[in-house]
């Protein structure tokens, strides 16, 4: 078993969605920030990419987590703004 960190910033225009999820199906990540700028709106869910959870509407980080993705089963993060925006995450990658 080898572990590693991971990380990423992504654009999100207004009403768009992106996944924080393991690249490959054997993967697990634990990510342990998501990042967005304070006062900014965005929507958490986890599921499989049928179902999805409302976890969480953020406006601010959320520093210290625990959240277990995998391949099937991921996060998905939804910009409720009128403009663009950035969020970003790190965590550790399990192979």
């Amino acid at each position: 078993m080898a572990i590693g960190t991971i990380s990423d910033t992504v654009e999100l225009t207004a009403g768009a969605s992106t996944t924080i999820k393991a690249a490959a199906v054997n993967d697990e990540w634990i990510i342990h920030n998501i990042y967005i700028d304070d006062g900014m709106s965005v929507s958490v869910e986890f599921g499989d990419g049928t179902n999805f959870i409302d976890v969480d509407t953020i406006t601010e980080s959320m520093l210290s987590y625990y959240f277990h993705v995998t391949y099937t089963n991921y996060i998905r993060l939804t910009n409720n703004e009128a403009s663009t925006i950035y969020v970003g995450y790190d965590g550790v990658q399990i192979l």
